[in-house]
């Protein structure tokens, strides 16, 4: 047999360094395999075990002492995060498995630029996009100034080419009294949209992979699970990676199984 995997105790093969980790979900009463869907990389997966006890007590020694026990309520939960977010993991982490519709979104910018002044042909500012919408805002940089700037009197602005031109004659003509512009201007993008934390169930079937290297390999199955969320959805600030937490709550199914547990009987076969 292979090194590692199931060998007799006790024996530093036995030692088991956890990689190879996958979890795939599907909706559940999906058969086919193209509905699996893998959540990429799994971050510090743990099985929660829910077992609670019905505890009996007898005082006919002298002494209460427990006497019988017998579980009144069991289950379990898979607690990780995921740190790949793309679409369809983005939907999950806000509570979502419906598929998005074609949508579109203006995209805010806003941008600080010396004022050039009025003087053709060296009175234009090139904004960071093109294909911009036509609205514009044009303040002074200075946040003390509060006046908005109008089109045409002030400035015009070429939406195609984000060419914004300063107007000659107008009140952003003299670059001394007003130094820098504060500029803000949206563009019209594509998008796909979908609702965030719906209130609806995300109701799937489960398969969760330990395959390390060199020990005991195994898959879980869960027939009966609903996905949710296990914190804060932190966004980040650009210090760390973005990990989310998720929990993977295991119900029952027909046959009245919370799990099911597959031990391969020769490591290696993936």
């Amino acid at each position: 047999m292979a090194s590692g995997g199931n060998k007799r105790s006790a024996n530093p093969d036995n030692y088991t360094l956890a990689g190879g980790v996958s979890l795939f979900v599907r909706r559940k009463g999906s058969t086919s395999i193209d509905d699996w869907i893998d959540l990429g990389n799994i971050v510090g997966p743990a099985l929660a075990p829910l077992i609670e006890t019905l505890d009996h007590f007898s005082q006919r020694r002298g002494q209460r002492a427990k006497d019988r026990s017998e579980t009144t309520q069991r289950g379990a939960t898979l607690n990780f995060s995921i740190d790949e977010i793309n679409r369809k993991n983005l939907a999950f982490v806000l509570g979502n498995f419906e598929a998005p519709v074609a949508s579109t979104q203006d995209v805010v910018n806003d941008e600080t630029h010396a004022n050039p002044g009025g003087i053709a042909p060296n009175n234009t500012i090139q904004l960071g996009k093109t294909g911009l919408n036509a609205d514009v805002s044009v303040r002074n940089a200075d946040q003390e100034d509060d006046t908005i700037y109008a089109t045409p009197a002030d400035y015009t602005l070429a939406s195609g080419t984000g060419i914004l031109t300063i107007t000659p004659g107008g009140a952003l003509a003299n670059p001394v009294t007003i130094a820098e512009l504060h500029i803000l201007y949206t563009k019209t993008v594509p998008t796909v949209k979908f609702e965030g934390f719906p209130g609806a169930s995300i109701e799937l079937e489960a398969r969760f992979d330990v395959f390390s290297k060199g020990a005991m390999q195994f898959t879980i199955t869960a027939a009966n699970c609903v996905l949710k969320n296990n914190g804060d959805v932190a966004i980040g600030d650009g210090t760390d990676w973005t990990a989310v937490p998720l929990m993977l709550d295991m119900l029952v199914d027909t046959t009245g199984k919370i799990f099911e547990v597959h031990a391969l009987d020769n490591p290696g076969y993936l």
